[in-house]
């Protein structure tokens, strides 16, 4: 069967057209079920990754927080995930001063732990060409 609608000419030729338009719409319902399933997984294994590897960066300088890792995503991905319903303002009223803890936390751990990698001392010279 080709995809080339066939010319309407004869009655013949109008079930061939048919049986067209019929496997046409199976492709495009196939590839949008398709399209949907990735869209709805990537929506939910994006932030789940995010999270798990926020959290276990807490790991690499506590060991002993090992085993609330998984816990600890789990909640918060709960509770992201339950306050969607009340949209995207509650979610950021909630999580955004999180994340600026969380972001001044990390700038604070960088600067304290080695301060050697962010001093700007060495600077290269730039040449012109």
């Amino acid at each position: 069967m080709s995809l080339i609608p066939p010319d309407h000419s004869n009655t013949e030729e109008q079930v061939d057209a048919s049986d067209w338009v019929k496997a046409t719409k199976r492709v495009a319902v196939f590839s949008s079920f398709i399209g949907a399933s990735f869209l709805l997984g990537d929506g939910a294994i994006t932030p789940a990754i995010s999270v798990l590897s926020a959290i276990e960066g807490i790991e690499t300088e506590l060991p002993d927080f090992e085993p609330f890792v998984v816990p600890v995503t789990c909640i918060i991905l709960l509770l992201l995930f339950m306050m969607q319903r009340w949209g995207t303002q509650t979610v950021s009223m909630l999580f955004g001063p999180i994340m600026v803890v969380w972001f001044v936390a990390i700038g604070l751990t960088g600067k304290l732990l080695s301060p050697s990698r962010l001093s700007s001392r060495k600077r290269p010279k730039l040449t012109s060409l």
